[in-house]
């Protein structure tokens, strides 16, 4: 009936994907699902959705009802169902969402100033939601051993010092991992096995397998 309109409505495209999130978490087959989200204020957004979404959900049924009543229609109860059924989905997954024992957060951010400051404001938004956030990924660290006599790379290490020892402050809460900064984009199976080697300790794509780690491996 909309036609076009209705894909070019506002956040249409992060409402198709949560949607298609939600669709994983109803999948028995899934062990674990991975929602890899953009940068922070557009993951706010799709973190938010369902919650939006319910309350929406739950207006349209109660215009419905009341809609019905006025105009006698005949397909109230099974619009309604509907409804209820998509609600009941969104409810579901609010509840995994804010569940720690079944979804862990992680924060993915630079050490510098603005990603920090970025992060304290996700951590804000979040609280709000209900939902904690426990472990911190501190990406493109430089090595100490790529220095070598490199003033320029020196000046940028100490700067990183610098705010890493405000990450660990903030942040030390939380589990933090840190991960250095690469020759090479992030981008095929090899790199992909680099970085998971440093996260978890030790990775085996043949195996599909990861050994587990504790906080002392991240800390």
């Amino acid at each position: 009936m909309l036609g076009g309109d209705i894909i070019s409505t506002p956040c249409a495209e992060e409402m198709a994907a949560f949607d298609q999130f939600v669709e994983f978490l109803d999948d028995k087959e899934s062990d674990v699902v991975v929602f890899d989200t953009a940068p922070t204020g557009h993951s706010l957004r799709e973190l938010a959705m369902p919650f939006d979404w319910a309350d929406f959900l739950k207006k349209q049924i109660k215009d419905r009802n009341e809609l019905a009543a006025v105009m006698q229609l005949e397909d109230t109860e099974e619009t309604i169902a509907q409804l209820e059924s998509d609600k009941a989905r969104y409810n579901n997954a609010i509840e995994v969402l804010k569940d720690s024992d079944k979804t862990v957060y992680t924060l993915v951010l630079l050490p510098a100033f603005l990603p920090i400051e970025e992060t304290k404001s996700a951590l804000a938004d979040l609280s709000k939601l209900g939902v904690n956030v426990r472990t911190f990924i501190v990406n493109q660290l430089i090595p100490s051993s790529a220095i070598q006599g490199n003033t320029f790379l020196e000046k940028r290490y100490q700067t990183q010092e610098k705010y890493m020892s405000i990450i660990k402050k903030d942040f030390g809460k939380g589990i933090i991992t840190t991960l250095p900064m690469l020759e090479t984009d992030v981008y095929d199976v090899n790199t992909l096995a680099v970085i998971g080697s440093k996260i978890y300790g030790g990775w085996s794509f043949a195996s599909q397998t990861a050994r587990p780690c504790n906080r002392g491996d991240l800390a």
